[in-house]
């Protein structure tokens, strides 16, 4: 993948936790961060049993209030990693389509000001 140019790639939330890992990321790319709140986050995975520190919430189920809870510790702790980005995107609960065309005009301004220099 690093062999490409001007590709995205997603990265799991704790990616960024790894200092050799940010430090490739920087050193090969742009790092962006779609910030979102924990209430969407909850609300986009609260059924799905595929993601390993959640499944005991999905499984549990009538503990949104515990579930948000764990979300928004996470996002606490790894708060400091993810303010390196680059550019830090907020996510609202807008349609996906226009959040999509919105980060797009985002990603092909930076990779313009990339190509230039």
């Amino acid at each position: 993948i690093s062999q490409k140019n001007n590709v995205i790639i997603s990265l799991g939330g704790g990616t960024i936790v790894n200092k050799d890992n940010v430090s490739f990321i920087t050193q090969n790319g742009k790092l962006i961060y779609l910030r979102v709140e924990p209430e969407i986050i909850y609300t986009r995975i609260k059924k799905k049993t595929d993601r390993p520190l959640f499944k005991q919430f999905v499984l549990a189920e009538n503990n949104k209030d515990e579930f948000i809870k764990k979300i928004s510790s996470m996002l606490n702790e790894r708060e400091k990693y993810y303010n390196q980005a680059d550019l830090v995107f907020d996510v609202d609960n807008s349609p996906i389509g226009l959040t999509v065309d919105r980060l797009a005009k985002l990603v092909n301004r930076i990779i313009h000001e990339k190509n230039k220099n």
